[in-house]
């Protein structure tokens, strides 16, 4: 890791159409390790194939496919944090600007990937007062959302 990542005001996640021939695909995110990302090819994950550079780095990175992609399939690259809180401060004991940067930045990280999430589900328009709750499942069988 460089020596400290800076979480911008940028998108977690980036989205491509593969042109069958191109390999190299990058992101403008940070992420702290290379788990940190989650690929996908119309919409299944990739576990294996790829390389990822980047990790650490606030620029964000490259993933490199051993092979292309095909033709026409969407590409897209995501920052998927485990949500988990990183650093104990520790009662009477030293406060280190650096620790509390990398807490910081990693709960800003976390914070972006809700929003993303939340912008990409199913919502009420805030000056709808209505209630999204779903009924039981047994309730809402064989009928559309």
């Amino acid at each position: 890791m460089s020596e400290h990542i800076t979480i911008g005001d940028v998108s977690p996640r980036a989205l491509y159409i593969a042109n069958g021939t191109q390999r190299v695909f990058t992101f403008a995110f940070a992420i702290f390790a290379d788990d940190d990302l989650e690929i996908r090819i119309d919409g299944l994950i990739q576990a294996t194939g790829f390389s990822i550079t980047g990790a650490g780095e606030s620029d964000g990175g490259i993933v490199t496919f051993i092979e292309a992609p095909p033709n026409g399939a969407r590409i897209m690259l995501r920052r998927r944090l485990i949500l988990a809180r990183m650093t104990d401060f520790q009662e009477n004991s030293l406060l280190r600007a650096s620790a509390l940067n990398d807490e910081l930045d990693f709960q800003m990280a976390a914070l972006q990937q809700v929003a993303s999430d939340l912008r990409q589900a199913i919502r009420t328009d805030p000056a709808d007062d209505g209630n999204m709750l779903l009924p039981l499942r047994a309730a809402r069988g064989n009928r559309l959302l």
